[in-house]
């Protein structure tokens, strides 16, 4: 008997200790998250962008993360405009709702401007996009950088494939005069 209440109270007071630790799960963000930061990249957690539809329906917004490439310029932007191109889901027709493809595939995506549209660069927003993981949703570009959001799916190499993808599109913007 006094062994299950030994037992007992160590797990009375185990049991707090325990809940309080990360799963695996959040570890795995923790890892990635300091991965991405020694890359250069800054992260912040934030709702994702939706797609009309979605704002019509007042859908609830899901939480995602943003990886954000600043831009190398030595000199500050005062642009206030942010243009983010979002990949929503393919609908084939528009009265009956498809689930979201669980890979996204280039003949798949419908891309929508959220905010101001940055028609000249389109094809390269689009591309930067198509490079990401298929769990992006958007990708952005402000006066902060450029970036991208996503649903934190993936190891290593989707930070990798977004960051390439990021500096791509930054290196085509500071090509095309947009960085100033």
């Amino acid at each position: 008997m006094n062994y299950f209440i030994i037992a007992i109270i160590v797990a009375i007071v185990l049991g707090p200790i325990m809940w309080m630790m990360p799963s695996a799960r959040q570890r795995q963000q923790v890892a990635l998250r300091q991965y991405a930061l020694a890359q250069g990249l800054q992260i912040k957690v934030c709702d994702l962008p939706q797609s009309h539809r979605q704002r019509v329906r007042k859908a609830p917004a899901m939480q995602g993360v943003i990886y954000r490439l600043p831009l190398a310029n030595k000199r500050p932007i005062t642009m206030t405009q942010v243009y983010c191109l979002s990949r929503t889901e393919f609908v084939s027709d528009q009265f009956s709702p498809q689930p979201e493809p669980a890979i996204a595939s280039p003949q798949a995506d419908v891309y929508e401007w959220q905010g101001d549209s940055l028609a000249a660069m389109e094809a390269e927003f689009t591309a930067a996009l198509q490079h990401c993981p298929a769990s992006a949703v958007a990708i952005e570009y402000s006066a902060a950088g450029v970036a991208c959001y996503w649903q934190e799916r993936g190891g290593n190499a989707a930070v990798d494939q977004i960051k390439s993808a990021l500096a791509a599109l930054r290196e085509q913007l500071k090509q095309g005069e947009l960085t100033s």
